[in-house]
């Protein structure tokens, strides 16, 4: 797995106490926390589908749910979270690079 955790089976710091059953069970969990949180988040969306007028420049506007006002908010901010962490990502690795090639950097393993 190239030093990588998997996914589906939880990491070696657990050790054999770490049962699948138990790793089972911790999914369960996670789907039914899950199911929750969306439940939540579509009755909150159902409870506020009241529209509201979002105003442009040159008198246009836009009547939109407030339910996609703030779903659309959310996903840009994710959006530019996103593309800033992958940024600065491809920025350390590049430098890594750069200092292994040089040699400042001994690699472990």
């Amino acid at each position: 797995m190239n030093g990588r955790y998997s996914l589906r089976m939880p990491p070696v710091v657990f050790g054999d106490d770490f049962s699948p059953r138990i790793w089972r069970t911790m999914k369960a969990l996670v789907w039914i926390l899950r199911f929750v949180v969306f439940i939540a988040l579509f009755g909150l969306a159902i409870k506020n589908s009241a529209t509201v007028d979002l105003r442009f420049y040159f008198e246009r506007h836009l009547d939109v749910p407030l339910s996609l006002v703030v779903l659309g908010t959310f996903a840009l901010g994710v959006a530019v979270g996103v593309s800033v962490a992958v940024t600065t990502l491809l920025r350390q690795r590049r430098e890594l690079g750069r200092m292994r090639r040089a040699g400042d950097v001994v690699k472990e393993g």
